[in-house]
């Protein structure tokens, strides 16, 4: 009886290892590990086992969750490149999740309001991932000449000579800024500024940066919607949101919406996938003051 009950035991102990990881912990944004496997995880172009191979995933190293797919598959960001792995080799180890915040309507407009400088340029990618403490200076320098356009025009000066303006990386550029407003874009945003200002898609010469430009720019990239906040340390702040009014205009006034009004308000296929933030705060607690916030992590969820 004693080893029939110990055979029992064991078989129930190995049905339990064997369980893949529950997808109830999964949401955009997560940090993921690969286990239940003898060296890697193929990253595939699309959720078929048939798909083109884009990378191995080594046992035990991390990714990015983005979302479920079909075929048992999930959409993940490995080191810069997006593809679809099978998902019962995903365990989740990191979500940042913490304690739920109600906010008030100020609080949601401030919060929607800086990652709104993101989607607005479709930041990260149509989905990738981003992290402040691995980010190549190209990234920083690209963000803030997109911030600058879209909410900075006075900071803007057209070039001063023709030959500046053929050096271009198009010709007919007559935009530039200088590359010291650059770098305190990146400082309020990034929290560092660039070591390598030519790391740059732009043309960069005596201190400035080149680039086409047109004075009515019009974004296609919606603003954020956030529907979910949780804060799980005294600086820190988790963010799921949604990227609303892509195609269409929008004002700054949207953001004090919540994901019911906006949904409401925009027609549906203005809704652009779901992202997550990381925002580092300065710890005191007051979510209507953005002056102070670094985004830390960005995960972008293309729809």
């Amino acid at each position: 009886m004693k080893r029939l009950y110990l055979c029992f035991t064991m078989i129930l102990l190995l049905f339990v290892v064997c369980i893949p990881a529950c997808g109830a912990d999964f949401r955009t944004g997560c940090h993921v590990q690969v286990v239940n496997c003898q060296e890697y995880i193929t990253l595939r172009e699309s959720p078929s086992t048939s798909a083109d191979e884009l990378t191995k995933i080594p046992l035990h190293f991390y990714a990015a969750y983005l979302s479920d797919a079909e075929n048992g598959f999930a959409r993940v960001s490995f080191q810069g490149t997006e593809g679809y792995v099978l998902k019962d080799y995903l365990k989740v180890v990191g979500d940042f999740s913490g304690k739920a915040v109600t906010l008030t309507s100020d609080e949601r407009y401030t919060i929607n309001l800086f990652l709104s400088n993101f989607t607005e340029q479709l930041f990260a990618g149509r989905s990738g991932f981003f992290d402040v403490d691995a980010a190549t200076d190209a990234e920083m320098i690209q963000f803030a000449v997109n911030y600058i356009c879209s909410n900075k025009k006075e900071w803007i000066d057209e070039a001063e000579n023709e030959d500046a303006v053929m050096t271009a990386p198009w010709n007919g550029s007559r935009a530039r800024v200088s590359d010291t407003r650059v770098q305190d874009v990146t400082e309020r945003y990034f929290g560092k500024t660039p070591a390598d200002l030519w790391d740059s898609i732009y043309d960069h010469r005596d201190g400035y940066y080149y680039w086409d430009y047109t004075n009515d720019l019009f974004s296609p990239f919606g603003f954020a919607c956030l529907y979910d906040v949780q804060k799980f340390d005294e600086e820190f702040y988790s963010v799921w949101f949604k990227s609303i009014g892509n195609g269409v205009r929008w004002s700054n006034d949207n953001c004090y919406m919540t994901l019911e009004q906006a949904e409401d308000s925009f027609d549906e296929r203005t809704i652009n996938g779901n992202g997550y933030a990381l925002i580092r705060t300065d710890g005191s607690g007051n979510l209507e003051d953005k002056s102070s916030w670094i985004l830390q992590r960005y995960v972008w969820n293309h729809k």
